[in-house]
């Protein structure tokens, strides 16, 4: 009975583990990008416009490595292996998708990762952006996955490890 709760603790402590880390690895990119900008290149246009811009874009990327950690993550549950979820990521988005983006194009608008890409970008210009859908239906595709897959994590573990 207590298996799900045990799942939800698990994906609310890597969601929240991993969408801080993104944020902070990108601060700490920034704080150290910062001197050589301001010594040997140009702060022109660093603003309080930019720094804004800047900041909803991190935490863009930071949510959709958030929902990409526990797609893996419920891989990784249901194999009951790293490394089995690692390679079906690889091989998911290295070869899966170019291949049905390829033969099967009305698909698109359900690949996790043109979906991921236009959400980070959110440039409707963008070569990133599918069609037929804006940021936040892309956002809904990617968390769906997530959702979705972390549900059926949950059910396997719940009947495999109850005894």
């Amino acid at each position: 009975p207590r298996r799900v709760r045990v799942m939800v603790g698990k994906v609310l402590a890597l969601v929240v583990a991993v969408f801080t880390s993104a944020v902070a690895l990108q601060a700490i990119l920034g704080l150290t990008l910062w001197p050589v900008a301001v010594l040997r290149g140009t702060t022109e246009g660093v603003d309080a416009t930019w720094l804004a811009e800047t900041t909803v874009v991190v935490a863009r990327g930071a949510l959709i490595a958030a929902l990409a950690a526990t797609l893996g993550f419920s891989i990784a549950s249901v194999a009951r292996n790293t490394t089995t979820a690692l390679v079906i990521g690889f091989v998911y988005f290295a070869v899966a998708e170019g291949l049905l983006r390829g033969f099967r194009p009305k698909w698109q608008p359900w690949l996790i990762g043109d979906n991921a890409a236009a959400f980070v970008t959110a440039d409707p210009d963008s070569i990133f952006m599918v069609q037929g859908h804006g940021m936040l239906a892309s956002l809904l595709v990617v968390a769906a996955y997530a959702v979705g897959l972390t549900a059926l994590a949950t059910m396997w573990f719940r009947a495999r490890d109850v005894t």
